[in-house]
């Protein structure tokens, strides 16, 4: 949809809307005027019923955000019929605020799912160096096999969008220590403040999810 006939775009988050850290970003690069319809998998649920999303074992925990800015890890299998309702509910194209992959996602049309536009441009963006990626802590044991089919040498360390500042750059640092001359922030709730920090903390180029995935939206809305 073009921005003379009103661009619109869904942005649907697996933790709670509004996502206030995160659409002011889109925002910045949207078309004039774009409409945008947010909704979470978590909105109407209360803190007990999150509880009770536990996941069963590590490689299905995924950390999301809370309305009020907490982070909490639920179960990605415990998700999937939650994402396909939502879906259902939403104007196209839909934003998945979310760089993991599900299953449900493969017969859904109209989502813009961050992971398929990420992997193949940041193994061009990242021919010539060692990728450093920092993502949150419940992500470490699927990176591996995630990334290096991409970016066979990439180098991990846990970082979360709601870490203060100096555990990010002690994170890129590490990182930077151990050979890393680029570093990636994978996960969807990263700003671009945080980028920035962190580029002058590590020394090196620093590529967000957010900012990456927010700079195509003007050539599919």
């Amino acid at each position: 949809m073009t921005a003379g006939r009103g661009a619109a775009l869904g942005v649907l988050t697996i933790g709670q809307s509004p996502r206030d850290d995160i659409v002011p970003t889109l925002r910045k690069y949207c078309p004039p005027g774009t409409a945008i319809t947010e909704l979470g998998l978590l909105d109407h649920m209360s803190a007990e019923q999150i509880a009770q999303l536990q996941p069963c074992h590590e490689a299905d925990a995924i950390e999301t955000r809370l309305r009020d800015g907490n982070a909490v890890i639920v179960s990605k299998t415990a998700l999937e019929p939650l994402l396909a309702a939502a879906l259902a509910e939403m104007p196209r194209p839909v934003l998945l605020l979310c760089s993991s992959t599900f299953a449900v996602l493969e017969s859904i049309a109209g989502v813009i799912r961050p992971n398929e536009l990420i992997l193949p441009i940041m193994r061009h963006v990242a021919a010539g160096h060692r990728l450093g990626v920092i993502g949150p802590e419940s992500d470490l044991p699927r990176q591996p096999g995630y990334w290096h089919p991409h970016v066979p040498d990439a180098i991990f360390a846990a970082g979360s969008p709601t870490d203060p500042i100096d555990a990010l750059e002690t994170a890129g640092m590490r990182l930077v220590g151990d050979g890393a001359t680029l570093l990636f922030l994978d996960c969807m709730g990263f700003r671009d403040d945080q980028r920035e920090a962190l580029r002058q903390a590590a020394g090196v180029p620093v590529v967000a999810a957010t900012t990456l995935v927010a700079r195509l939206l003007p050539e599919i809305l």
